[in-house]
C-alpha cells in the first residue's frame, strides 16, 4: 500500500467519527408526513380556483374581443390573400420534385 492509500483511510475515519449517528427512520418519516400536511393548501381554496378560473378566462376573451362590426373583406383584399405566398414556400420545392408530379409510363418509349 502507498502512502496515498493510508492517508486517504485516515481523512475517511476522522470524517467517520466526526458524523453524528442518522436518526430513526420512523422518525425521519413521521416528521416528512407532518410538514406534507402542513404545507397542503386546504381543499376550499383550490376550489375557489378552479371555479374562478374558467370565468376569468371567459372574462378576459370577452374584453379582448374588438367592439362593433367586424372589418368587411373588399374584393382586393380577399384576393391579395389569395395570392399570398409564405417567404419559405421555396423550401417545398425539392430536387427531382418534377418526376413526382407525374405518373410515369411502363413499357412505351
Amino acid at each position: 500500500m502507498s502512502e496515498h492509500d493510508n492517508a486517504l483511510r485516515q481523512q475517511l475515519r476522522r470524517a467517520l467519527a466526526d458524523e453524528a449517528p442518522a436518526p430513526p427512520f420512523a422518525r425521519v418519516w413521521a416528521a416528512a408526513e407532518a410538514g406534507a400536511m402542513a404545507r397542503r393548501p386546504p381543499r376550499r381554496r383550490l376550489l375557489l380556483v378552479a371555479m374562478a378560473t374558467p370565468v376569468v378566462i371567459v372574462a378576459l376573451v370577452l374584453l379582448a374581443r374588438p367592439a362593433g362590426q367586424p372589418a368587411k373583406t373588399t374584393p382586393a383584399t380577399a384576393a391579395a390573400l389569395v395570392d399570398w405566398r409564405p417567404a419559405t414556400d421555396f423550401l417545398l420545392a425539392t430536387p427531382g420534385g418534377e418526376l413526382l408530379s407525374e405518373v410515369p409510363r411502363l413499357g412505351v418509349d
